[in-house]
């Protein structure tokens, strides 16, 4: 595989200007997320956006976000056996979307692109020291 193979590349919107991971995993922590309903809009309290048809009204105040996580492109986090047999395989569509992962949800994590709100799950985002020394 050449160098262009194995590199993870920061997002770009469709306009072409590179995403700002940073700044945006500060967002997605400062704004609510939607863990008890799912919202087929995404995020609706980005700007112009709004509640679907029967989201109850008792949620809409939402909860604090505790973790973001994932924003690139191109080598997709797949497990070893996976990635072994889908080499080549990239991720290229950038797609503008926050969604919420409702409590007690499995998903993948990869701990390398997340951002994390200590106060409310600190130690259960411990990781351990790797490598040599």
């Amino acid at each position: 595989m050449d160098n262009d193979q194995l590199m993870i590349m920061v997002a770009k919107n469709p306009s072409g200007k590179g995403i700002k991971a940073l700044e945006q995993h500060i967002n997605n922590l400062l704004s609510y997320a939607t863990p008890y309903f799912f919202n087929t809009l995404y995020d609706p309290y980005r700007d112009g956006a709004n509640f679907v048809h029967g989201y109850p009204f008792s949620l809409r105040e939402g909860v604090s976000t505790a973790v973001s996580h994932g924003l690139w492109l191109h080598i997709p986090y797949y497990d070893a056996p996976t990635q072994l047999l889908n080499p080549l395989e990239r991720n290229k569509r950038y797609v503008d979307v926050v969604m919420s992962i409702s409590k007690g949800t499995l998903f993948s994590m990869c701990g390398m692109n997340l951002a994390f709100d200590r106060e409310l799950i600190d130690p259960a985002m411990y990781f351990g020291l790797m490598g040599d020394g």
